[in-house]
């Protein structure tokens, strides 16, 4: 039989990994350990405040390569919080699943402000990073406007 996923997503770090990965195998459960980065928009050295929350980050296999990742970010990107960049994912994406986000994350705060242009430029780098590795998210906001009869 195999083993159920149980997946811990943290918020621009991934503290809680170890103690998640080791409880899931304790109890027969397949750990699934992600994290939703902050994308520093105009790269990891700029300490400009204006940070975007994005994609969340599923780790897969590559434990040690994602985790110097995570390290170069907090050591080069931190600033008010840990942030990575579009160069740190490009070097580091093997074995990462990811998904675009929530809605202030690159990919849809575009569309908010009714701007699909910068929403295209970023699913394309993304898609371009991860390939088939890289999906869209969708989920229920519980925003006014959504119609919960028809909403999946």
């Amino acid at each position: 039989m195999r083993a159920r996923p149980i997946a811990l997503t943290d918020h621009g770090v991934m503290f809680g990994a170890v103690e998640f990965h080791d409880s899931a195998r304790k109890h027969g459960l397949k750990p699934i350990i992600g994290c939703e980065a902050y994308i520093a928009p105009r790269g990891r050295f700029d300490r400009t405040f204006a940070t975007k929350r994005t994609s969340r980050c599923s780790r897969r296999r590559e434990g040690t390569r994602t985790s110097r990742a995570y390290l170069q970010s907090f050591l080069e990107g931190y600033y008010y919080k840990p942030r990575i960049d579009m160069e740190l994912l490009e070097k580091h994406n093997r074995g990462l699943i990811v998904l675009s986000g929530c809605m202030s994350s690159l990919v849809a705060a575009p569309l908010l402000k009714n701007d699909a242009r910068p929403s295209l430029k970023a699913a394309k780098e993304f898609g371009e990073i991860f390939g088939d590795r890289f999906y869209i998210e969708i989920m229920r906001h519980g925003m006014p406007e959504e119609d919960s009869s028809t909403a999946a």
